[in-house]
This record gives C-alpha cells, sequence and structure tokens, in this order.
C-alpha cells in the first residue's frame, strides 16, 4: 500500500523554521512514496517566498521524495 504525506498551507514568508525542519524530519522518518503539498505555499506570492518555498520542494526532491506541489489563492 502507498504511503502519502500530504501538507497543505505552508505559506513560506510567515512559517516558523523550526516547524519546516521538523517536516523534513518527519517526513525522513516515516519515508513516505508521494508528499502532495497544496495550497498556499507562500503567504503573499513574493519572490523570495517562492524561492523558500522552491528550495524546500528541492530539499524533499534531493531527499528522494517525489513532491507534487499544488498552488493556492496565495499563490497568485
Amino acid at each position: 500500500m502507498a504511503r502519502i504525506a500530504h501538507l497543505s498551507d505552508l505559506h513560506f514568508g510567515a512559517c516558523d523554521d523550526r516547524v519546516v525542519r521538523a517536516t523534513e524530519a518527519w517526513l525522513k522518518q516515516h519515508q513516505p512514496d508521494l508528499v502532495i503539498i497544496s495550497g498556499d505555499l507562500t503567504q503573499r506570492a513574493r519572490t523570495a517566498q517562492f524561492r523558500e518555498a522552491s528550495a524546500y520542494v528541492n530539499r524533499l526532491r534531493a531527499a528522494g521524495f517525489p513532491v507534487l506541489a499544488i498552488p493556492g489563492n496565495h499563490d497568485v
């Protein structure tokens, strides 16, 4: 059976770095087959916030996780 981790409303630009690191640690510990990130990767769709979100997704991919990211209304 496939194991899916679903993260939502990360809001880079308004999130706590400790929480971000904790999600990465949790994912590494539980090794899901797919990580889905739905909606609101950023707080205000600013370039720096997209860079933070992109770096996060890239770290997950570098750790071997397939990632499906779906933007939300805050990302427009």
